[in-house]
């Protein structure tokens, strides 16, 4: 029997959860929980348990009853394979944040989108915009933030390899890289 209101998740417990969960609590969504097939190092996030989907903890009647949000932002990770495996492990409805927030936009017609266009410095962002010196980098830029204002990532066309991208002459091998990250530009 299919619950009323269902049981909202999100995949993936990592640093694009975190960013997920504030557009999600924006609009008032609570979160049943966080599902990560790595919950080894995991234990919880935002006060949520992580739990991996074969947790015995979870019945399937809470399965069936659950939307699955995927946040993996991730491009090393086929998200589609996860999507369907959890499908077929019983998984009621598993999508995409993009998807997820265009769907309850249109039924509530409120965004749940990371940040709004009201937390983003412009001025900030225009002078970001002046040290890119191809139009690529430029798009990508824009791109992105259309989907962090919005939530939706349709037609955005960002080069997924971000590290290794096709306009970057190969390297030689072996190569070790450093990647430091950027985590408080977000």
């Amino acid at each position: 029997v299919k619950k009323e209101t269902p049981y909202l998740w999100l995949f993936g417990g990592g640093g694009a959860a975190t960013w997920l969960i504030q557009g999600l609590a924006r609009v008032g969504v609570s979160l049943y929980g966080i599902l990560d097939d790595n919950v080894s190092g995991l234990k919880a996030l935002s006060g949520l348990k992580i739990l991996s989907p074969d947790s015995k903890v979870i019945t399937d009647e809470i399965k069936f009853n659950s939307v699955v949000i995927m946040a993996i932002l991730n491009p090393l990770y086929d998200t589609n394979l996860i999507k369907d495996r959890l499908v077929r492990e019983g998984w009621g409805k598993v999508i995409d944040y993009g998807q997820w927030v265009q769907e309850h936009y249109n039924s509530t017609k409120q965004c749940a989108a990371p940040i709004t266009a009201d937390e983003m410095d412009d001025l900030k962002i225009t002078q970001v915009r002046a040290l890119l010196e191809d139009d690529e980098s430029i798009t990508n830029l824009d791109n992105f933030l259309g989907f962090v204002k919005t939530g939706r990532n349709i037609e955005t066309n960002i080069d997924l390899n971000i590290y290794f991208t096709k306009s970057i002459p190969p390297m030689r091998e072996p190569l070790r890289m450093i990647d430091c990250g950027a985590y408080t530009a977000d």
